[in-house]
């Protein structure tokens, strides 16, 4: 959590098999372990320096501040399917972290706007075809933002990830 604070890092919390409350609150299994691991420290505290001791206290600080955040739950999602979850996690993470190849669109301004309007009136979530026109004058970027577009959403393709969208420019 230091690291989202004084980075521009971004924390996804995913719940798996814990509530988030029981994470915020420390109740439950969660606040179970923490009493493990917090008798279990106290016996090798005198072996060991005293600054461990503030470290069960600054997870819990972190699990706090982390159960604030917006994240994902499994019995929430897909009614528990695992591997949807899992699917669903990585699928979020990589359309997040899938930025526009700024060492080609450097130049052009206003494209990531662009892509990512062009990106939000697909609805990709919706589980049908999809297709878009895109009229403009000769050169003014037509096919280059057809292939911004195609790069950050191919990752929802399986095996299309290296092909080439189908662009028809007139």
């Amino acid at each position: 959590m230091e690291c989202q604070k004084m980075t521009e890092h971004t924390a996804y919390p995913i719940f798996y098999d814990v509530e988030p409350t029981e994470v915020h609150k420390q109740s439950g299994l969660v606040g179970e372990a923490f009493e493990q691991v917090t008798r279990k420290r106290k016996r090798t505290l005198e072996d060991v320096n005293l600054e461990k001791e503030n470290d069960v206290g600054r997870w819990k600080n972190a699990l706090k501040e982390a159960a604030d955040l917006a994240g994902m739950e499994l019995k929430n999602t897909f009614n528990g399917h695992e591997a949807k979850f899992i699917q669903q996690i990585v699928q979020d993470i990589s359309l997040k972290l899938h930025l526009i190849d700024l060492s080609v669109d450097r130049k052009l301004v206003g494209m990531e706007t662009l892509v990512r309007g062009i990106i939000s009136s697909l609805e990709l979530d919706l589980n049908d075809v999809r297709m878009i026109g895109i009229k403009g004058i000769g050169g003014g970027g037509k096919t280059t933002l057809a292939r911004a577009v195609f790069d950050h959403i191919s990752i929802w393709f399986e095996g299309f990830a290296k092909a080439d969208p189908f662009i028809c420019v007139k």
